[in-house]
């Protein structure tokens, strides 16, 4: 069971320097006695004895259960399992399995547990998938036992006996598998091709083929230049072209392939084309791709000419630029960014305000960023900041922002000023909001104090965008008006986001006349009366406190009641406040605790919350406690007492349940 509370982390690691946050410092694992009836059997028409519950082995729904508590999710995709760190697992989880895993009858959940056990890192269950690879008969099983081997890396020798198995699934799995071993031989994989009557088998052979490239030779790849799968050409070609020898050969093939070939012949050449190879040679080819009349093969022309930096071919890339389709202007505007002069410069700024689509517009930003350091792209970007076009004087706003150009560009700071101002005219505005904001944002970026009045001005906006870039202005330009504002913010706006941005400008801000503002958040909690404050703004309220010099005694005992009494106000009645909160207040006083460790007052609520919070969960009291408010106050309490900070983890030996669910009436 895992539970992360990202403020309080701050509040450990950042707010006072007291203690660092290792690695994975706030996973634990706990198995919260579940109810007992969450076990029933399948139909929930079969109630499991005591026997059955007090065991290790209560049944199939029980096993699911600590399998959801390995992973949230099983590692069933490739790409999903290559992208997360496997979690360790208690060898006593794995062993509770093996009986089950070894025994049942139904291959479908031994399927299921084989993929969740590649989640494991963990020997025994490595180990529990070769005996139970040494005795699976089911076709299916098997071929995801040989995959959880190849997903995890791991040496299996046996993998060759499979390249033979009578399931052609088994048999792709194997191949896979085969490739990863130590004492791998492609003349082994190119047997098994000429005998392979399974046309999936005899692809996946070859693609193995093609990665390893060990073992062959551009004549084993010439025959399969000539098979009707397109798919098969195309891994073909990419083992060819990995060889330096392959033009004195196959020069006239390729090229008749990139003036007439299948598109995914053709992209695949596109996509291989590499510097080493000639010159009139890759300008041959490209020319042919260039004007294809497929789009994916015309893309990767344009990305190949990029890769390549092929000069020669600049005005093709710039009509490549002009291309019906937004894939291949996209690919065109990455392109340019080998060419940094004053035309690839004009173009890029016409695709920033290009209607095809957003990820377009951004790949030109992102370009025209790339080049900044050989091109002058701020110096020039002025003269296009008046452009009719609101797509493009937005991205120019966002790419001054990032080049931070206002503080040393006057020309681009004023026409920065003019557009952020421009809203102060009568309605209607002469720009859209998210433009005045990006406008807003780039001047803060730029640090230009100069323009905070004009700025702060807009505190009225009606759009929420606007008001949001004013906020975190505030923090940045810190303007002499600015603490009332983001505390009126703070306070009075209904929109999440200007709020956020408010409160964060006032924690950079951090002026002692934020404590009874703070405080005044932390009481906001009659939602009874319609109050839209929410438990993230008291969150952040709470941590803000934390980072005061000071805190005076209504705070203190305002964040004591937090965590101790019920302070929420429902229409079903009193409520305790969020986890989030509890946690937060907590740690506000333990924090500033620490820091004044003369405070009795300070040091004696925190001692009394400790004793309240860090109790055994199941015992019921009239202040409420949870496994996470038990480990952070537990943590806390450490950090209090200069004691060792460390992760504890709950290994349960066995699994108790408190109570039996009510029997079911049975009709009479």
């Amino acid at each position: 069971m895992q539970r992360l509370i990202p403020v309080v982390s701050i509040i450990i690691s950042t707010a006072v320097g007291f203690a660092a946050d290792p690695a994975g410092f706030y996973d634990f694992e706990v198995i919260h006695n579940p109810d007992r009836t969450y076990f029933d059997a399948d139909d929930g028409d079969y109630e499991l004895s005591d026997s059955e519950y007090g065991s290790l082995k209560p049944g199939p729904r029980f096993l699911r259960y600590i399998l959801s508590t390995w992973q949230d999710i099983g590692y069933t995709e490739e790409t999903y399992f290559k992208n997360k760190t496997p979690k360790y697992t208690p060898d006593v989880s794995i062993r509770t399995l093996s009986n089950f895993l070894l025994n049942s009858r139904d291959p479908l959940a031994r399927s299921n547990l084989v993929m969740r056990l590649m989640a494991c890192n963990n020997p025994i269950g490595q180990d529990l998938l070769k005996k139970l690879l040494a005795i699976e008969l089911d076709a299916y099983v098997t071929a995801d036992i040989l995959k959880a081997f190849r997903l995890l890396e791991t040496s299996c020798p046996e993998s060759e006996t499979y390249l033979t198995h009578e399931d052609p699934d088994v048999r792709r799995e194997a191949v896979q598998l085969y490739a990863q071993q130590a004492n791998f031989q492609a003349a082994r994989l190119l047997e098994l091709a000429g005998n392979e009557s399974q046309l999936p088998v005899v692809e996946e052979i070859w693609g193995v083929l093609a990665q390893k490239h060990a073992g062959t030779s551009i004549d084993d790849w010439k025959p399969q230049l000539d098979v009707p799968n397109p798919t098969d050409r195309a891994l073909a070609i990419v083992a060819i072209m990995g060889y330096a020898n392959w033009t004195m050969m196959l020069r006239e093939r390729f090229v008749q392939f990139a003036g007439a070939g299948h598109p995914l012949v053709r992209t695949t050449i596109a996509d291989n084309l590499s510097t080493g190879l000639d010159k009139n040679l890759q300008l041959t080819l490209l020319r042919s791709l260039i004007n294809c009349e497929h789009t994916s093969v015309r893309a990767a022309a344009a990305a190949a000419i990029g890769r390549l930096e092929a000069g020669e071919l600049l005005p093709g890339l710039l009509k490549l630029s002009r291309d019906p389709a937004p894939i291949v202007r996209r690919r065109a505007a990455i392109a340019m960014g080998s060419f940094p002069q004053r035309d690839t410069y004009v173009r890029l700024i016409e695709l920033c305000g290009d209607s095809g689509s957003e990820l377009l517009r951004d790949a030109a930003l992102d370009t025209l960023e790339n080049i900044a350091d050989k091109y002058p792209v701020e110096r020039e970007a002025d003269s296009f900041l008046d452009s009719k076009n609101a797509d493009i004087r937005y991205n120019l706003y966002r790419l001054l922002s990032r080049l931070d150009s206002s503080m040393h560009n006057e020309p681009i700071g004023t026409q920065l000023r003019i557009s952020a101002t421009a809203a102060r005219q009568k309605l209607p505005y002469s720009d859209r909001p998210i433009n005045i904001a990006a406008a807003i944002r780039a001047l803060n970026a730029g640090g230009a104090r100069e323009a905070a009045a004009d700025i702060t001005a807009l505190k009225e906006h009606p759009d929420a965008l606007v008001r949001t870039a004013i906020a975190e202005s505030i923090g940045m330009l810190k303007p002499a008006n600015g603490p009332d504002i983001v505390k009126h913010f703070a306070q009075q706006d209904h929109d999440t986001d200007v709020r956020k941005a408010a409160l964060t400008s006032m924690n950079a801000i951090l002026d002692n006349s934020f404590e009874d503002t703070l405080l005044k958040i932390l009481k906001r909690t009659n939602y009874g009366g319609g109050e839209f404050l929410t438990a993230s703004d008291r969150v952040i309220a709470a941590w803000m406190l934390s980072r005061l010099p000071t805190i005076g005694a209504p705070t203190k005992a305002r964040l004591y009641a937090h965590v101790t009494t019920p302070v929420v106000s429902t229409p079903m009645g009193p409520a305790f406040d969020s986890e989030n909160v509890r946690n937060t207040a907590l740690w506000c006083l333990t924090i500033n605790g620490k820091r004044y460790p003369n405070d009795a007052e300070l040091q004696k609520q925190a001692k009394e919350l400790f004793n309240i919070l860090i109790r055994d969960v199941e015992n019921v009291g009239t202040i409420p406690t949870s496994y996470v408010l038990n480990y952070y106050a537990y943590q806390a309490r450490q950090f209090l007492n200069d004691a060792p900070i460390e992760r504890r983890i709950v290994k349960p030996q066995k699994y108790k349940f408190n109570y039996r669910p009510a029997k079911k009436r049975r009709d009479r």
